[in-house]
């Protein structure tokens, strides 16, 4: 670990340690960090120009060299598999590649638009311009450096590929053929043009549906706007405030890659100090705040 790292890890734990007062249980929380990730293995959905995940055992079980229970295996899988991040490269020439997103693009504000009551009716639905400016009557303008995901419903059909794609003809190999809700090219651009956004994430296999040339990914990914697909567990997501932490794969030249996606939401409020400068004095910090301490932390290590 170079000396950088270990300088941010050891100022990030002092900044966690001293915001949350004390490690003896003086604290109450409701911090609840949640999964929007789906497993990787033979349910994993991709494209059908992609290969299928494998997953091949080199060894479980007593070692014979050393006596030790040991495991370990090798795995192969497409970039844009399962839940995974769609950097800039894969639809830009010239736009970062996978190993070129800046940390400071991984970690943002979580916002929800729920347009799943309409994807009933219409399996085919388009997120709107119009969608997007009735949550922000609603809510407020959407916050700079948000991660906005789109909610569908689409996800209680995971893992089931047949449902997920839901073919015209049953055939899951046809994208042609394949109906699911996605966005209109209008409303990615409004969020690209009009919006500072880190990411727009879908819980479907990607925001154009049988569409060239691909106007959602082409709006959002030439503003440097990351693409978040199969995206698990957005119905239990707030509608706004969650930390949001996108834990992508730092793959050399990659147009993207496999994403472990963390949403974490809830407070913390330390319990009155019975320090000398201030006896009874209570101090709440937002989990805005140390929840983002706590997922730099978490990348730091994650990279060393």
């Amino acid at each position: 670990m170079s000396k950088f790292w270990q300088q941010v890890v050891l100022t990030l734990s002092l900044l966690v340690m001293t915001s949350w007062g004390t490690v003896s249980g003086e604290e109450e929380s409701d911090l609840e960090v949640i999964d929007l990730t789906y497993d990787v293995g033979d349910d994993s959905i991709y494209w059908p120009i992609y290969p299928p995940v494998s997953f091949n055992i080199l060894q479980r079980g007593i070692n014979n060299n050393n006596g030790l229970y040991m495991e370990y295996n090798t795995f192969g899988m497409a970039e844009h598999t399962g839940t995974h991040s769609d950097a800039p490269a894969h639809f830009i020439q010239g736009g970062w590649r996978a190993h070129r997103v800046p940390p400071s693009r991984l970690v943002g504000q979580g916002v929800v638009v729920d347009v799943s009551a309409k994807v009933k009716d219409n399996h085919t639905y388009k997120l709107t311009v119009e969608d997007l400016l009735d949550w922000e009557a609603r809510y407020g303008q959407i916050p700079k450096n948000s991660v906005v995901f789109v909610h569908t419903g689409w996800g209680e059909r995971y893992p089931n590929k047949t449902l997920v794609f839901n073919s015209a003809t049953g055939n899951d190999t046809d994208p042609s053929t394949f109906r699911f809700p996605s966005m209109e090219g209008d409303a990615a651009s409004f969020l690209a043009n009009n919006r500072t956004l880190l990411a727009v994430g879908v819980d479907v296999p990607g925001p154009d549906l049988n569409v060239d040339p691909h106007p959602a990914h082409v709006a959002l990914l030439s503003k440097r706007v990351l693409i978040l697909e199969n995206v698990a567990n957005i119905d239990r997501l707030p509608t706004k405030g969650a930390t949001i932490v996108i834990g992508m794969i730092k793959l050399y030249d990659g147009s993207g890659g496999p994403s472990r996606l963390l949403a974490i939401t809830g407070t913390v409020n330390p319990k009155p100090c019975n320090c000398p400068t201030g006896s009874g004095q209570r101090v709440g910090m937002s989990v805005s705040v140390v929840a983002i301490l706590l997922a730099v932390l978490i990348a730091a290590v994650a990279f060393m």
